[in-house]
């Protein structure tokens, strides 16, 4: 039994392997249980049969997290109202007219590694409404995934 902490790219299995051959034996993984990813841990989950209460309780809004938890890590963008018909069309944002904050949220799954230049954009009144991409040379934010309805 053993306990790794690693980033993103880590093959335990593999792991495991070179493990065994470095003892002179085979090895092979029996089991595996993630306990962190970023800032969600093991001790924060419900098991299934505790969801199902919840929900036939009512009380799921106090366990689900905003969308935007996951990427809190990411800068954040705030696009103003004047530029607002842009943003819900899922156009593309001229960088001037986005007010970039840089995020204070270090503990987190890295998103950024995965996909650079991209920020979180809110509208003027706080709703979320997806990742963009920076285009050096456009000058222009690009939606890479969205999420407002």
């Amino acid at each position: 039994s053993m306990t790794v902490s690693c980033s993103k790219g880590t093959y335990i299995r593999t792991l495991c392997v070179d493990i065994g051959k470095r003892l002179g034996v085979n090895a092979c993984m029996e089991s595996l249980q993630r306990i962190r990813v970023g800032r969600f841990d093991i001790t924060d989950s419900i098991t299934l049969d505790d969801l199902e209460n919840i929900m036939s309780e009512g009380r799921i809004s106090d366990y689900l997290l905003p969308v935007d938890t996951v990427f809190s890590g990411m800068d954040r963008g705030v696009c103003p109202e004047i530029c607002a018909k842009y943003l819900y069309n899922g156009n593309k944002l001229n960088t001037a007219w986005i007010n970039v904050e840089k995020s204070a949220d270090e503990d987190y799954y890295h998103w950024a590694e995965n996909m650079p230049g991209c920020i979180r954009i809110y509208s003027e009144s706080g709703r979320f409404i997806g990742i963009y991409r920076r285009d050096d040379e456009e000058n222009m934010f690009v939606p890479h995934k969205l999420f407002f309805i």
